[in-house]
């Protein structure tokens, strides 16, 4: 999700803050409605530019050393947990970033990140999931600084999407009040 005011190259003008998503075909998209069709290229991201500490909650251990991989050449430090309980354990820790899987062992990864929200952790946070449709009607989507990456992904797209919060959006998402 962009977080910014502009508009969307077909005349509609979006507000400050308004939510829009940009769907890995290059479409954008406001609030489910498609907006306009771009030409689906994923931006490249140098990863030796992303640098910070990453919450990664996934059930599986095989994309943990997926995204380890994806990530070996930038300056994340990555915190793996494998399930919900773990996650929530770990939310008192500052993380520049957090990617949930939308799949946990015991619960939702849409739990996670709610809990973090409602304890005042306004972390930026990528939810991934092999079934993005799913999630399409879920409430998180209104929680700030929120986005989907659909699995499965590439090294790019992940970076991208890195790239797009760590390297801009982090300037305009509010934080929690001290």
């Amino acid at each position: 999700d962009i977080l910014h005011g502009g508009s969307t190259g077909d005349g509609k003008e979006l507000g400050r803050g308004q939510r829009i998503g940009l769907l890995r075909s290059g479409q954008c998209q406001v609030h489910g409605q498609v907006l306009a069709a771009g030409g689906g290229e994923v931006e490249r991201v140098d990863p030796s530019r992303l640098r910070g500490r990453m919450l990664f909650a996934a059930d599986n251990p095989l994309d943990a050393k997926i995204v380890a991989h994806f990530l070996r050449e930038s300056s994340i430090s990555m915190v793996v947990v494998g399930s919900l309980e773990a996650g929530l354990q770990r939310l008192h820790e500052q993380f520049d970033i957090m990617l949930i899987d939308s799949r946990l062992p015991d619960g939702k990864g849409t739990e996670l990140l709610t809990t973090a929200r409602s304890q005042g952790t306004l972390t930026p946070t990528i939810l991934v999931s092999a079934d993005p449709a799913a999630l399409a009607t879920d409430p998180v989507w209104k929680l700030p600084g929120v986005r989907m990456l659909p699995k499965p992904f590439t090294q790019a797209q992940l970076l991208q999407d890195l790239g797009e919060v760590l390297l801009i959006e982090s300037r305009d998402i509010p934080t929690a009040p001290a």
